[in-house]
């Protein structure tokens, strides 16, 4: 029997396709040159922004918790917030709905309300996304045409799960599937519903705002390091890079993009005229201060956030 390749598997092969000659023609050791030649000033500006940026988000988590009736001190939030997006840089979803379990300790049954605040984080956490991207679009006058269908997008996958005629059609569709899929399906469907008022208009608005210092300080960091390289180019021209190639990593479904996004990003930056091993030196310390240390900061919270559990 002949197993069909699946999209996800494709898109990375085309991504390690056209990776590998950019690599090659550009030289890992000239980008690791580079790298040395930067100024550390910026590099220290960039530290702080990563500070900034994954304690920012803070806020839409703040805003979900208090719909869903979660009474939380701010260090608690603050290091579950840590927790939430740093060990998803690995685990991608799973990640998250791996450290959702954690917030057991903060209110029983946190199955009944976990997938409210992964969906409501993924969904709007995407569209802040895409409005970045849609209004430096506009702004360089490109790509106005994709960015404007991916608000669209979201907007309605989020909205749509605001309405109580979504969840009843879901719940009948699914009550007449056989499966133990679809049963599983139907009883985290019905779980959601009890808590969609977490995305109706005035929260989804909320969040949206409250996404939007955070991502605009996490695309800042691609500014801050080519600045720390010499390179001169336009904030917006980064944010549309930024937003655009973070959209195309989480379509992918990969851990915070991995492989899709850095392409697209090298891509976009050569476009713009960055060098080629400058591109790919920045991408590397993008990813330092995107995926790594958020990575740890997550991962050195759970001791922190466990310690409730005993006092």
């Amino acid at each position: 029997m002949k197993r069909k390749m699946s999209w996800e598997t494709i898109i990375i092969l085309i991504i390690v396709a056209v990776s590998i000659p950019l690599l090659i023609w550009y030289g890992f050791i000239d980008s690791v040159r580079a790298l040395l030649r930067i100024k550390l000033f910026y590099v220290a500006i960039s530290f702080i922004v990563f500070l900034s940026f994954t304690t920012l988000r803070v806020l839409p988590w703040s805003v979900a918790l208090r719909k869903l009736h979660i009474k939380m001190g701010w260090i608690h939030k603050v290091l579950m917030t840590y927790y939430f997006w740093g060990i998803s840089s690995f685990l991608s979803v799973f990640g998250q709905a791996f450290s959702l379990r954690e917030m057991e300790r903060f209110k029983k049954n946190a199955r009944f309300f976990s997938g409210s605040i992964l969906l409501s984080t993924s969904l709007v956490g995407t569209l802040a996304l895409s409005i970045i991207m849609l209004v430096s679009a506009i702004i360089i006058s490109k790509y106005i045409d994709y960015a404007v269908i991916f608000v669209l997008v979201f907007y309605v996958l989020s909205s749509l799960l605001g309405f109580n005629f979504t969840f009843k059609w879901l719940i009948n569709y699914l009550k007449h599937r056989n499966g133990n899929v679809s049963k599983g399906l139907l009883n985290y469907i019905q779980t959601l519903s009890k808590f969609r008022g977490i995305f109706s208009q005035r929260y989804i608005l909320l969040m949206l705002l409250a996404f939007l210092p955070a991502l605009l300080l996490e695309g800042s960091l691609i500014y801050f390091i080519l600045v720390a390289e010499n390179q001169s180019i336009s904030f917006i021209a980064v944010m549309f890079i930024f937003s655009f190639s973070d959209l195309v990593g989480l379509i992918t479904l990969s851990p915070s993009g991995i492989g899709s996004m850095d392409a697209v990003l090298i891509l976009l930056l050569l476009a713009e005229g960055v060098p080629g091993a400058v591109t790919i030196s920045t991408d590397l310390l993008f990813r330092l201060f995107q995926f790594f240390l958020p990575a740890l900061q997550g991962y050195l919270s759970i001791p922190f956030i466990r310690r409730y559990r005993a006092g």
